[in-house]
């Protein structure tokens, strides 16, 4: 995670966002304070900073020195036991929310996207479809051509999971065979009849027509630059059930039929999910999801 400490240039010397306090004193040093924090850009002020001259920055014990127009970023360098700063950003060796891949599920129509819907299970390939291009008329009174395919199709095109638009998979694993070929790289998926969040599994209410489903918004794994939406539910009716979701959505809802009155609604109103939330900056599960 960045916190940018900005706006120096105020009556006090001290600037305070979250997790971060920096203080700047007369002769261009600064002197940071962080908690949870993994790395910190701060912007020059013209008023506390001579931008022609060096900058020292003391941050948590360390000392780390930036040229006369530098750009200052540090990142936590981990080592000889203590937790040390660095100059520079932050290497991050899995997915992290950042520039334009951050969520929530709706974020995706802000690219080019195209939807694949499962075909290859007979029982839910025709729901598979109908919901895809459901979702692919954003809504009424907007026309946008978005490509809807089924995963024959696209797998038949040569086309590339590491795709250069984001991908919109329609239909579980058990009937799409793109999201098959990613499943193990996500932490939600459609297990034994329920839907498994992280290690939570969530099943479906006693009848013979379960309408457990779950939609989710990732990086693509093969392309993390690029959005992957998942919608999939236990059965055909799940997947069917997500029409009834509202314009506004966290990263991750579990839905069942408790969800049919937002239909068509920006928000939940009288309608009930399951579970939802955001995942956190690392794109893992939260630890606890908010009401």
């Amino acid at each position: 995670m960045t916190e940018k400490a900005t706006n120096a240039n105020q009556s006090a010397r001290e600037v305070h966002t979250r997790g971060v306090g920096a203080r700047i004193d007369g002769h261009n040093d600064v002197f940071v304070a962080t908690r949870g924090v993994a790395a910190v850009g701060l912007d020059r002020d013209p008023v506390r900073m001579d931008d022609a001259l060096p900058v020292t920055v003391h941050i948590d014990g360390s000392t780390v020195g930036f040229a006369a127009g530098e750009p200052i970023e540090l990142s936590r360098a981990i080592g000889e036991g203590a937790a040390l700063w660095k100059a520079g950003p932050g290497i991050h060796l899995s997915p992290f929310k950042h520039g334009c891949v951050t969520g929530p599920i709706r974020d995706v129509f802000h690219e080019p996207v195209t939807f694949v819907w499962g075909a290859d299970d007979p029982d839910q390939a025709q729901a598979n479809e109908a919901v895809a291009r459901e979702w692919a008329r954003v809504r009424p009174g907007v026309r946008v051509d978005y490509p809807v395919v089924s995963d024959e199709e696209f797998l038949a095109a040569g086309e590339a999971i590491a795709n250069d638009r984001a991908l919109f998979l329609v239909g579980n694993a058990k009937s799409n065979r793109v999201l098959r070929e990613i499943e193990g790289e996500l932490p939600i998926r459609i297990q034994d009849g329920d839907v498994v969040v992280g290690a939570r599994h969530l099943s479906p209410k006693a009848g013979d027509l379960p309408q457990l489903g779950v939609a989710f918004i990732r990086p693509n794994p093969r392309r993390p630059d690029r959005y992957v939406v998942v919608v999939e539910g236990v059965g055909p009716l799940g997947t069917w059930r997500s029409l009834s979701l509202p314009d506004m959505l966290p990263d991750y809802v579990v839905f069942d039929e408790d969800v049919a009155p937002a239909r068509g609604q920006l928000m939940l109103g009288a309608a009930t999910v399951r579970r939802a939330g955001f995942f956190d900056q690392s794109w893992g599960l939260p630890a606890r999801e908010a009401d």
